[in-house]
């Protein structure tokens, strides 16, 4: 069956909308995309008048198992505050992780996300099959890695390599996740990206790095808010951190990677940002309303895009936002950038994402040959006149994922 969407704007996910736009669609993958009247044959013709057709979104980073969270952890404006507060969440909630992850992937699907980068401390995925993907954002499972005893680095090292082999999964993808800088060994961290290196395919490596003030105070003087915490948590060692470290040492290793994902880079110098520019292997994980709770000053989301830098969005977790909605990620970008044109925020959603976490070329993207998955916006009076200045200024209908056929 050959099927015809018209919309009143299509946004194919690599430019301006087009006005009047149209895909046609057979066995539920686009074959044609087009502007105007459709002169072919069609079997069925569906006009979509005062809608927007959408590729699906992309949250590139995300940690599923706090999304049964019903507001996020405080306090979010004190760093390593609010990492004790998340780990003392996480060790007295019991909670069913599968229970969380499923709650998380079905808001993501329900706020247009098709697909995820998540963090992931345990293997979940391997029941990801019975999850009823038919209504489930595929995902790049990014198992994470952390230790700072030096007798954990080797048992660190045969959780990354049983979670590279595991069975294939459909709808999933295996990814390497060192957590940070500060709760992850220097040798687990050099080691894992050695590992990494020498395979003949490469999973994408996602680290977080770079986010807070005193993730750079610990790595350049071994002091500050988070040796406290690691010293009253009773994880501390001695020596693990080498004075005058900093970000640059880390992006270089990940920069020895076919692809990798930089978490935040809230804090990155002009050196740094110039080696991201120089380094198209590295990406930028951006999570604009967690960055504005923590209250860190103006991200340099803008000037990495002046370079260069992919730069895609995350929404973070539940711990640290109170949703999972990355739309709503994209109405905050256009009141903090209301000289930038929705389709130039709408990259950083869709063929940025999958290209930080590795995906085809042309996924998210509504382009002939992929999957007719796309989202149905419906709009104000206000975007069906310019959709580019007013696409982002109101929420997004639930329900608005839809596969074509």
């Amino acid at each position: 069956m050959r099927s015809v969407y018209r919309a009143s704007w299509l946004y194919c996910g690599d430019g301006p909308p087009l006005a009047e736009g149209y895909v046609v669609v057979e066995l539920g993958r686009i074959v044609e995309v087009g502007q105007g009247t459709f002169s072919g044959e069609a079997d069925e013709v569906t006009n979509l008048t005062g809608y927007a057709l959408l590729p699906q979104l992309v949250n590139v980073h995300t940690h599923l198992e706090f999304s049964l969270l019903e507001k996020p952890i405080e306090p979010r404006d004190r760093f390593a505050d609010w990492i004790q507060s998340v780990v003392k969440w996480r060790r007295q909630s019991g909670g069913d992780v599968l229970e969380a992850v499923q709650a998380g992937l079905k808001e993501s699907f329900a706020s247009g996300v098709g697909t995820i980068g998540e963090i992931a401390t345990s293997d979940w995925h391997r029941d990801f099959e019975g999850f009823g993907q038919a209504e489930t954002p595929g995902i790049v499972v990014f198992r994470e890695l952390l230790g700072l005893n030096p007798d954990a680095i080797e048992t660190q090292l045969e959780v990354a390599r049983k979670h590279l082999a595991d069975r294939p999964v459909e709808g999933v993808r295996l990814g390497l996740s060192p957590h940070a800088p500060y709760s992850v060994h220097p040798e687990l961290f050099h080691r894992l990206v050695d590992f990494v290196a020498a395979m003949p395919q490469q999973p994408v490596v996602a680290m977080h790095l770079a986010e807070s003030p005193a993730e750079l105070q610990l790595l350049r003087s071994g002091d500050g808010p988070l040796a406290d915490m690691l010293k009253e948590f009773g994880v501390w060692q001695e020596g693990v951190f080498q004075f005058e470290t900093r970000p640059l040492d880390y992006l270089r290793q990940l920069a020895r990677l076919d692809r990798s994902i930089v978490v935040h880079g809230n804090y990155l110098d002009e050196e740094e940002l110039q080696f991201l520019a120089d380094h198209q292997q590295l990406s930028v994980a951006y999570c604009p309303r967690t960055h504005a709770a923590m209250g860190h000053p103006t991200h340099p989301w803008r000037e990495m895009l002046r370079r260069g830098i992919n730069v895609a969005l995350g929404t973070d977790s539940r711990a640290s936002n109170p949703d999972l909605s990355v739309w709503e990620e994209l109405r905050l970008l256009a009141a903090l950038a209301p000289d930038m044109a929705a389709s130039e925020l709408l990259n950083l959603a869709t063929v940025n994402g999958a290209r930080a976490l590795g995906l085809e070329p042309g996924a998210a993207s509504i382009t002939a040959g992929h999957p007719a998955h796309v989202l149905v916006v419906p709009l104000s009076s206000a975007a069906i006149a310019d959709p580019e200045a007013t696409l982002f200024k109101t929420p997004l209908v639930a329900g608005c994922m839809r596969k074509l056929a």
